[in-house]
């Protein structure tokens, strides 16, 4: 379905798995996937979702400059 709205190079590098991780699990080990995607490995993104929040006023700020960027254009 969101594949209709996709620019053809979009469409051709995104692969839709579904439900059944067998062929997930062809493309990436199930080493690195945590288990609620069929993998063996703990989701721990703690230290990222910690750093954005540190970063949260530079994001809003550059996030106000690229609307206003494209609002110009």
């Amino acid at each position: 379905m969101i594949k209709h709205f996709l620019v053809p190079r979009v469409k051709e590098n995104i692969v839709f798995h579904g439900s059944d991780f067998t062929e997930l699990h062809k493309e990436v080990p199930s080493n690195v996937l945590p288990k609620f995607l069929g993998g063996v490995g703990e989701l721990d993104n703690s230290s990222v979702v910690q750093a954005l929040l540190d970063m949260e006023e530079e994001i809003k700020t550059l996030r106000c400059q690229m609307l206003e960027g494209a609002q110009g254009a």
